[in-house]
């Protein structure tokens, strides 16, 4: 200890420093040290100058032996202050060599907690003097206990290089405790990148497990992953979603360098400014979560189960079965038109009207009948025992003021009909619209509470291992795993209303419910009203102008409405019956039949003309009296009439109201967005803060969980703010009855330029 704070205040002091670069062998991991030299930049004390130093010495060539001396060299050297560790033999030949180390070692490996054991304190603080590395929680045994959980299998192999055999007592213990906990076979197998033996000694393997393989390039991990999903054997890695996208089948760990290599950067500033190495952190925070490479699961036979396909994430997710297409508003309009099976409702609707139409019609045009009938008479009445009968009749219209009328007034109500059919036509698409956006919402939601379970699980995972070193108790663990069953229940009613939300835009498509879909997500700037592309933008931050531009767009919506425009063809067609009765009063109706008969017999079976005659009139006719009818029936035909202006004035009301509430609501909404963001990114900064000093045991777990439910509640806002705002928007365009993904930019542009120009013409 006394070393260690002897050699902090040295490097407080010191205008230069030199920091050598102690490394396990050539491979992969070369780039951390200039990785964490750049990032260093940002955390060195004014005044001092940083070098780091390479030499042949400080290269242990994948040799633990060598390690020892090539700390030594490092230490050896006058010119070097510190030294940078890259890889596991190198940071375990500092944590076992004997007595206190000379210089600080500082680790860029990143050991699992329950594998590979380095030491450390109840605070999270190494016990090795001058010796500083980094630790995350996520164990190997969960990852193997989430493979079971992916594959049945009763042996394991996992695949190791030798450097990892160098704690073989740990690795074997901890393997045996997970044998027994899981009754399953470990068998570990060593394999080289170089070794074209490495893939056959895993033949026979049901399934594998890939640890850290710190040799193997990317290209050489590719490879064996490759030659493993041929023969399908399913994966499962260490490092985690990196290997996922090179095909194996699963991981949790994420891509952790960008994390570790800023650890490791602040460590270092750290101790130039004169903290001694065993104060600083080592448990380091990492969010897991559930990755699966679809494709390879595809490749090798694997089908995902249910729990899978909710808790996980997927790479290539369009191999799996039930994939779900994209689908963009735009494309939404073009199917719900196309698929909706109200618009069909009110096609037929409509067609039923024309129908009407042409009946009525059809009393303005002539009308032929024909009628043939037998007759067979006793003779003492009649002179022919028997007769047939032959007639033809022809009768025209010459003016019948009801049958003009109904045809003027059917002619009305099928126009109406059409207006009623694009009403319709509106609401369906307004209903997709909400249906859309209900979707996108639920999604956005689930995603987010899917989030808050994996980071659930990972503070959970912390608070074990501050259980282990001592520094909580039981009670944060079980208060952590009651947590984690509240987070699952919640993932499943996210689920549950994903599904309810999917099948209802099914629904109003008219495709097969079983249909999936990923709606494309809004873009909105928060700081532009996006009504017309953010054309109106600089009026509706006007607050002189604001109450002009409701009342505009109030007028358009009125002026747009074919409600309204419906209820003037209906009154149009009430006012024809009106007048028709009133008419009636003093009107004929005028005709004109004609009509031929002749009378047929055949003694002999054949037929000839005995008998025929013919007749032609002209015929007007007036109803006199009726009763009192015809003037009930003026008196219901404008009772009707007033009713339908009454409704149509209240339905103007409606829909100005309609409008005025939806304009409100966007701009209440709106502003939500922006809020929403800013609520969502400080929460996220808060609880990242808060889980770091809940790692170096500076905060309890009543202080993580506040964090965590504040970023919870904080994104849940962010989401429900954009597409509240998005169903807001969709409300006002169909209040106004324009929707803006059913025109043109053109036609945008058009009624942008209206609105705007009215409202100039009016200002001062």
């Amino acid at each position: 200890m006394i070393l260690g704070l002897i050699t902090a205040v040295s490097l407080a002091s010191a205008a230069e420093v030199t920091i050598a670069i102690v490394r396990d062998g050539p491979g992969p991991q070369d780039h951390l040290a200039a990785l964490v030299e750049q990032e260093l930049t940002n955390h060195t004390p004014h005044g001092t100058t940083v070098r780091f130093k390479s030499d042949p010495a400080f290269d242990a060539g994948w040799d633990y032996a060598a390690a020892r001396e090539a700390l030594q060299a490092a230490f050896d050297d006058r010119d070097v202050d510190l030294v940078l560790a890259i890889g596991s033999l190198v940071t375990f030949a500092a944590a076992r060599s004997e007595g206190a180390l000379d210089k600080p070692v500082i680790s860029t490996f990143a050991q699992r907690a329950d594998v590979f054991k380095l030491p450390y304190s109840d605070e999270g603080e190494s016990l090795k003097p001058n010796l500083n590395f980094v630790v995350i929680p996520q164990r190997s045994g969960a990852d193997i206990e989430a493979f079971r959980e992916l594959v049945r299998f009763d042996t394991l192999h996992v695949a190791v290089t030798p450097e990892d055999l160098i704690n073989q007592d740990e690795l074997r213990a901890g393997l045996e405790r997970y044998q027994s906990q899981l009754g399953i076979k470990i068998v570990v197998v060593p394999i080289e990148p170089d070794d074209p033996a490495s893939v056959e000694k895993l033949r026979g393997a049901s399934a594998v497990y890939l640890t850290r393989l710190q040799r193997f390039t990317v290209d050489q991990r590719r490879t064996l992953i490759e030659a493993l999903n041929q023969r399908k054997v399913p994966t499962f890695s260490m490092l985690g979603h990196s290997d996922v996208e090179l095909g194996a089948l699963a991981g949790v760990t994420p891509e952790i360098e960008g994390q570790l290599v800023r650890r490791v950067a602040l460590n270092l500033g750290r101790l130039l400014r004169g903290r001694p190495a065993v104060e600083l952190p080592v448990l380091l925070s990492v969010d897991t979560r559930l990755r699966v490479n679809a494709r390879t699961a595809a490749q090798i036979g694997y089908s995902p189960g249910r729990d899978t396909r909710i808790f996980a994430e997927f790479v290539h997710p369009e191999e799996l079965q039930s994939d779900s297409s994209p689908l963009s508003f735009e494309q939404l309009f073009a199917m719900v038109q196309e698929g909706s099976r109200s618009l069909r409702v009110a096609d037929s609707a409509v067609e039923g009207f024309a129908i009407d139409q042409d009946r009525a019609r059809s009393g303005l045009l002539p009308q032929l009948s024909a009628n043939l009938n037998y007759t067979h008479a006793d003779t003492d009445v009649t002179d022919s025992e028997q007769g047939a009968f032959g007639s033809l009749a022809l009768r025209q219209q010459i003016y019948d003021d009801g049958v003009w009328s109904s045809y003027r007034s059917s002619t009305q109500i099928e126009k109406s009909a059409r207006l009623d059919r694009e009403s319709e036509r509106l609401d369906v698409l307004a209903d997709a619209g909400q249906a859309f956006y209900a979707l996108a919402l639920a999604q956005a939601q689930n995603r987010i509470v899917a989030g808050d379970l994996r980071l659930t699980e990972d503070n959970l995972e912390m608070a074990r291992l501050r259980r282990e070193v001592g520094f909580s108790g039981r009670e944060e663990v079980l208060r952590l795993e009651s947590v984690l069953a509240e987070r699952r229940t919640a993932l499943f009613r996210a689920v549950e209303t994903v599904e309810a939300s999917r099948i209802a835009l099914n629904q109003v498509l008219g495709v097969s419910l079983d249909s999936r879909w990923t709606p494309e997500p809004p873009n909105i700037d928060p700081d532009l009203f996006p009504v017309f592309d953010g054309r109106l933008a600089p009026i509706f931050d006007d607050f002189s102008l604001i109450d002009r531009v409701r009342s505009v767009i109030v007028e358009i919506a009125v002026a747009n409405s074919p409600e309204l425009t419906s209820f003037d063809r209906t009154i149009d067609a009430q006012r024809i019956q009106v007048n028709q009765i009133e008419r009636s009063y003093v009107l004929p109706r005028f005709f004109a039949e004609a009509s031929y008969s002749e009378q047929l017999n055949s003694p002999q079976g054949v037929l000839f003309p005995e008998d025929d005659n013919y007749s032609v009139s002209i015929n007007a006719a007036y109803s006199i009296f009726e009763g009192g009818r015809r003037k009930a029936d003026l008196g219901r035909a404008k009772s009707d009439e007033k009713t339908l202006s009454l409704r149509q004035t209240l339905l103007k009301e409606m829909i100005e109201q309609r409008t005025r509430t939806a304009i409100r609501r966007c701009e209440s909404s709106f502003p939500r967005i922006k809020f929403g963001l800013q609520s969502a990114r400080t929460a996220g900064e808060s609880l990242e803060l808060v889980r770091e000093q809940y790692s170096e045991g500076t905060v309890n777990v009543t202080d993580l969980l506040d964090a965590q439910n504040q970023k919870l509640s904080a994104e849940q806002f962010s989401s429900s703010a954009i597409y509240e705002f998005m169903g807001d928007l969709v409300e006002l365009q169909r209040a106004i009855a324009w929707f803006e993904s059913d025109h043109t930019t053109e036609e945008r542009d058009a009624l942008a330029d209206r609105i705007l120009s009215i409202i100039a013409e009016e200002q001062p």
